[in-house]
């Protein structure tokens, strides 16, 4: 695979990401669609397992942070949901990404041996910037509460990633650890929304069902993609392709609606170029 193919796999995973979220944003009750979701997202990328090298475990190590890694994904989709409930789309978005993004790099740089260069360090302060100034002062736009749970999704995702990335480095295949973690994270999520995913499930409208099957369908395969696009790109650029989701995250939110500030463009713009160069 050449660098140009792998570098438009990776835009096509950073729209496939902010697609799916945009679709979950516009559809409720949020726990029984969310659930119906992440389902179709694993049976998404068990279909296609047997075509990408299968569901290779690698070491006891690699099972344990792969097992980890699901059980930030289950608090990702709890608190993905409560995030959508409470706070608009563009916004939160940005906030959860840019957060993840900024947990990630002072994690790696401060105990997993990462380098810390003056790109990344600008691309922090830009980071912390962003998220700062994103959240409006009008309380109609994004609360309290939406901006506490836009911040802990973004700490769920980083823990995901942190341990995605160690799993792959004990020799976990890319689809199986997908795979594994999800199926890890779909029992707890039930668990944890049982009882109202159930008594929820009949209020989705007939209509939606299919907007549930492509939104699921997206989330396994942007995440498919992205594992192949970084397989087969430079670890920076593949970092920072993917986070032009932000970028349409901002186009799908103009399509909901949402009117975002002066400072909060600059917000998210500084987001967006601070998670950039934290990827060089």
């Amino acid at each position: 695979m050449n660098t140009v193919r792998a570098e438009i796999i990776l835009i096509a995973s950073a729209f496939f990401h902010s697609a799916w979220n945009f679709i979950f944003k516009r559809l409720g009750p949020k726990h029984s669609v969310l659930l119906l979701v992440v389902t179709i997202a694993t049976l998404t990328s068990v279909c296609v397992s047997p075509f990408t090298g299968g569901l290779t475990i690698g070491s006891a190590l690699g099972l344990a942070f792969t097992i980890t890694a699901g059980l930030f994904e289950a608090g990702y989709f709890h608190s993905l949901s409560r995030t959508y409930e409470t706070a608009p789309f563009g916004i939160s978005y940005s906030i959860m990404r840019g957060g993840a993004m900024l947990i990630v790099t002072l994690v790696s740089v401060s105990f997993l041996g990462e380098p810390l260069s003056t790109l990344k360090v600008f691309g922090v302060s830009l980071l912390a910037l962003g998220i700062f100034l994103t959240p409006s002062k009008d309380k109609t736009q994004i609360n309290r509460i939406g901006v506490f749970w836009a911040l802990s999704c973004s700490f769920f995702i980083a823990g995901y990633h942190i341990f995605y990335g160690l799993a792959l480095d004990q020799g976990v295949s890319q689809v199986g650890l997908f795979v594994l973690s999800m199926v890890t994270s779909v029992p707890f999520l039930a668990l944890k929304s049982r009882a109202v995913a159930i008594k929820d499930i009949k209020k989705i409208e007939r209509k939606d069902y299919r907007w549930i099957i492509v939104a699921g369908i997206l989330s396994g395969s942007s995440f498919i993609l992205f594992l192949y696009g970084l397989k087969n790109s430079y670890a920076g650029v593949a970092i920072s392709l993917r986070n032009t989701s932000i970028l349409f995250s901002q186009a799908f939110a103009f399509w909901l609606g949402e009117r975002l500030t002066r400072s909060q463009w600059f917000g998210v713009g500084a987001i967006f170029i601070g998670a950039v160069l934290i990827g060089q």
